[in-house]
């Protein structure tokens, strides 16, 4: 069952604001960065805030690593376009960096804006933010969760550790 029901009949009483997005989103994340793994969780106790037309999904890295942005963020801004489809434009955030940014329209339109990861336009030094294969195929699960959406892991290989960034390169 779906479990976010018709975002443009937001007058009703099942809406994106009015469930509990902790029975929605990954419980644990495994990030890879500059190839070292990091997890991050969200538990009952952790911020997810709904402001609408944004849901923003905040994780905590787990354990303690000095030096480094314990924070891990989804910001899920939700659209409905005119064709009546309905479109997530996505931010992914660690600490004070936007690593990843792309939409989705549906069913399964990605358009990737922005990463980090191998032939960046934004990152020219092919550092590589991605997500193991368990977290990646969850935040997959977590997005067609919603109505009318029917990602794979494929359409976020940019993701992936072996993925690269659509974007290619320019002068």
């Amino acid at each position: 069952m779906k479990h976010l029901k018709y975002f443009k009949e937001s007058n009703s009483d099942y809406s994106i604001y009015n469930i509990d997005w902790h029975f929605i989103v990954p419980h644990k994340l495994t990030m890879i960065y500059d190839n070292k793994s990091y997890n991050f969780v969200n538990n009952p106790d952790t911020n997810i805030m709904k402001n609408i037309p944004l849901v923003q999904i905040t994780y905590q890295i787990e354990g303690v690593n000095w030096g480094l942005s314990d924070c891990l963020e989804f910001d899920l801004h939700f659209l409905n376009l005119q064709n009546g489809r309905l479109k997530v434009d996505v931010d992914i955030t660690w600490g004070n960096f936007m690593e990843s940014e792309f939409s989705i329209v549906a069913p399964n339109k990605v358009d990737v804006i922005q990463c980090t990861s191998k032939d960046s336009r934004f990152d020219p030094s092919n550092t590589v933010f991605a997500f193991d294969d368990s977290s990646l195929q969850s935040i997959v699960e977590m997005f067609n969760k919603i109505d009318s959406f029917s990602i794979t892991t494929k359409d976020l290989n940019f993701l992936h550790l072996c993925g690269k960034c659509p974007n290619k390169k320019t002068l």
